[in-house]
């Protein structure tokens, strides 16, 4: 993969999005959190990461 970019946009509403973005057989998912709503996004990148695989 040369370059992708995509931000999902938080908002009062919405504390947690995910942006799926491909570029031919690549894959890549970025993810935008608010600690109120992830306070551990580490242990969540993990748990994402692992369902993923």
């Amino acid at each position: 993969m040369v370059l992708t970019a995509g931000y999902p946009a938080l908002s009062p509403a919405m504390g947690l999005t995910h942006g799926v973005h491909g570029i031919g057989d690549t894959v890549a998912i970025s993810v935008h959190a608010a600690e109120s709503a992830v306070s551990d996004i580490d242990a969540y990148m993990r748990l994402l990461d692992a369902a993923l695989q």
